[in-house]
């Protein structure tokens, strides 16, 4: 093999573990979003007051989609 396409095989192994790597990163930022947005409306009134949003806005918020 030459030492062109070892470099190719490299810059593909590399591009290849990036795209797996920001994969596995997005998934974990929905869940986490997912997770969030659930608790949220399962938070009782007044500790909604005390990060100023109300009911309707917490099951607003709950609704969305993991990905927004």
């Amino acid at each position: 093999m030459t030492t062109l396409a070892i470099f190719r095989t490299s810059i593909s192994r590399n591009s290849a573990g990036i795209i797996i790597k920001n994969i596995f990163t997005k998934l974990v930022q929905w869940r986490s979003q997912s997770r969030s947005r659930k608790h949220l409306a399962d938070l009782p009134d007044h500790l909604l007051n005390d990060v100023g949003l109300t009911k309707e806005q917490a099951r607003r918020e709950s609704e969305r989609p993991f990905w927004h």
